[in-house]
């Protein structure tokens, strides 16, 4: 136990004065006694008396005891332990080259079905997040065991003529598994995984997917990528000709290779989405492959201060002296 005011544990002295106190008081009250009664009778009359007589001055004792101890603000620490979930981060592309339709109904549909296939297999104990990125990275979902609410959080849509911040996408996701692994040794085993889903290459600015990768390696956080798309792949950008609005077709082919580095690097394992019909399969072989998340516990101690609880406690048994001794003498004290 420790107190969050221990000076004012000096007030305890005024315990023993007040048994000072009450012992000359006691002293005088049985001379009185002497003088006004028989000596003779003096056995049969106050003999119990004496057994109950100090009775109320105790509990009053004890009661002033705890109140004293409560200004002093008294702390007690309770252990325990917290246990932390396997947190998996869906990291979505939503550049604009995913918006092409050589998977139909588009990259961005299939990656969302994907994650959705995923998400039902997944045990429910684990914790997911949703990280989208073009050329901006969104944490769109915090991790959560909420499996409507990441599956609400999937993206739906591209944004339009955004670039491919694939390191920022990453490094934004193994923040979030190292966010909610608290102070475990991630040696002991892997708190989290990313599931990348991509059609390749880094085409936006910020950190490299070589820092990311490595970032990732330090933190024991595996990446299993899925690059979605084909060689044929292409969009329509709209742009200006002389003046006039006008539409081109842009190819935009799926490149695995960073896919797989990352995959490689970090542990994970890559997949290549080419058509729909891919997905069950998948989606069963990555579920298998993240059953290998550890769930992590940790020490916890919670200070709780007692300062209440002393205090009622203190009225309480004051209360109860009060009452003995107006019951059994007639007398508060």
């Amino acid at each position: 136990m420790s107190f969050g005011s221990p000076d004012l544990l000096f007030a305890l002295f005024a315990v023993p004065l007040a048994v000072g106190v009450y012992w000359v008081l006691e002293n005088r009250r049985a001379k009185r006694a002497v003088a006004w009664s028989r000596p003779a009778m003096l056995p049969n009359v106050v003999q119990r008396a004496r057994r109950i007589r100090h009775v109320p001055f105790t509990l009053f004792l004890l009661g002033m005891t705890l109140l004293l101890v409560g200004f002093a603000r008294p702390r007690v620490t309770d252990s325990g332990t917290r246990r932390y979930a396997p947190t998996v981060v869906l990291t979505i592309d939503v550049s604009g080259s995913m918006a092409a339709d050589d998977v139909r109904p588009t990259r961005v549909g299939v990656a969302r079905d994907l994650a959705i296939e995923f998400l039902r297999e997944l045990p429910s104990t684990y914790r997911v997040a949703v990280v989208t990125f073009g050329n901006k990275v969104h944490l769109v979902v915090p991790p959560t065991l909420d499996r409507a609410s990441a599956v609400a959080g999937l993206p739906q849509t591209i944004t339009a003529r955004a670039g491919t911040s694939l390191g920022d996408g990453v490094s934004a996701a193994v923040a979030a598994i190292a966010a909610t692994a608290g102070d475990n040794d991630a040696a002991a085993g892997y708190p989290g995984a990313i599931l990348l889903l991509s059609d390749g290459a880094q085409t936006g600015g910020g950190s490299t997917p070589d820092a990311a990768a490595s970032t990732a390696s330090v933190e024991h956080v595996p990446i299993d990528t899925v690059t979605i798309g084909t060689s044929g792949g292409m969009v329509s950008q709209p742009v200006k000709v002389d003046g006039f609005k006008t539409t081109i077709r842009i190819a935009v082919p799926s490149s695995p290779t960073t896919m797989n580095f990352l995959a490689r690097e970090t542990g994970g394992t890559s997949f290549a989405v080419t058509s729909a019909a891919q997905l069950p399969p998948i989606s069963k072989k990555l579920t298998a492959g993240f059953q290998r998340l550890t769930s992590f516990s940790e020490p916890v101690h919670r200070e709780r201060e007692l300062s209440a609880a002393a205090g009622g406690a203190a009225l309480a048994v004051i209360l109860a002296a009060i009452v003995v001794s107006g019951r059994w003498f007639g007398r508060l004290a």
